[in-house]
């Protein structure tokens, strides 16, 4: 699973803007992209949505190597709210 999420975060990485709000970017790409949407509804499927959300949050500050800095609603319809980074 951790491979998958992986391999999603870094063909979107370079497709989206890379600021604060780097998560909830991600993620509205992912649901406006059906490619990308399959994907990542596969892995919630398989997971569970919840797992999957977690660890796509937590991969995005590993590759993209960031900081926390707060938390925030999300624009994207497939998460609730975000980290900041």
């Amino acid at each position: 699973m951790i491979q998958a999420i992986s391999n999603l975060i870094r063909q979107i990485g370079p497709q989206i803007q890379h600021n604060t709000n780097v998560t909830d970017n991600l993620f509205n790409f992912i649901e406006n992209n059906q490619i990308f949407l399959v994907q990542y509804q596969n892995l919630c499927n398989a997971y569970g949505r919840q797992s999957v959300n977690r660890w796509t949050g937590e991969l995005v500050k590993q590759i993209f190597n960031l900081s926390n800095i707060g938390t925030s609603p999300a624009s994207s319809k497939l998460i609730k709210t975000y980290t900041l980074h």
